[in-house]
């Protein structure tokens, strides 16, 4: 099977992060298959479904990318603290993060990494964005 290793960016001199690399499968198609998600009612009680939105919104960034940002790399973010986001977009020392979640409206404790992330990159933070895998939800943004 094939995968991409998504390697943790940014680093910190406050707090500690964690090193260890996230592997997603490359096809979000087989994900989804893999981990028994046949029919759009199983994204919402299957434990996995979480895993396979991000696999989709990687799939989507990293497209985006390739046409728009070649240069740019898609790492993630964790801190021992167990703050967390989810994809973060570095170009040219500008960072841009994307948290992905599984309720239907994105807030509190699912977007603190994003403010946690934001202070540490202090000028370097271009902005911040959440997305949700919830049936007629959006995604949001803030600066």
């Amino acid at each position: 099977m094939m995968g991409h290793r998504l390697a943790p960016v940014l680093a910190s001199r406050r707090k500690r992060l964690i090193r260890t690399p996230i592997i997603y499968l490359l096809d979000s198609g087989m994900h989804a298959h893999i981990c028994g998600l046949r029919s759009p009612p199983t994204l919402l009680t299957n434990p996995m479904s979480g895993a396979a939105i991000e696999t989709w919104v990687l799939q989507q960034i990293r497209a985006a990318l390739c046409a728009i940002r070649p240069r740019a790399e898609v790492g993630d973010w964790r801190t021992a603290d167990g703050f967390e986001v989810d994809f973060v977009v570095e170009r040219d020392g500008r960072v841009l993060g994307i948290e992905v979640t599984g309720g239907a409206s994105p807030g509190g404790s699912d977007v603190r990494g994003l403010s946690v992330l934001r202070e540490e990159a202090g000028e370097r933070f271009l902005a911040g964005g959440s997305c949700t895998g919830a049936p007629g939800s959006r995604c949001s943004a803030s600066a």
